[in-house]
């Protein structure tokens, strides 16, 4: 009987990394993509080709993050950076780290 890994497969280089590792160690891969409504539409397309050359089976899981409001990685808000200023510090971060709540543009 084979064992089974299940492979959260972003598209990314380290879940095809985690893929190979698996099948090299002689997993049977299940390869879960998660289709968040991202902009950037070449994950989506990695991980399916990834999975194509890894994956024994590859599910593509859809799910609506707008439930939890806006996001550089799912909205129509400028790639930009955002300035993060508190008590200890102050930095500026790419936006697609940050969370934007719906009432934002206000």
């Amino acid at each position: 009987m084979t064992c089974s890994a299940v492979v959260l497969l972003s598209g990314g280089l380290d879940s095809m990394v985690c893929a190979a590792l698996a099948r090299e160690q002689g997993f049977a891969v299940l390869a879960l993509t998660v289709n968040y409504g991202q902009r950037h539409r070449i994950e989506l397309e990695a991980a399916i080709r990834i999975a194509a050359a890894l994956a024994d089976r590859h599910v593509v899981l859809e799910l609506d993050l707008r439930q939890f409001g806006g996001s550089a990685l799912t909205g129509d808000i400028d790639d930009g950076l955002i300035r993060v200023d508190c008590a200890f510090c102050s930095h500026s971060f790419p936006i697609t780290l940050a969370e934007v709540s719906p009432d934002s543009s206000s």
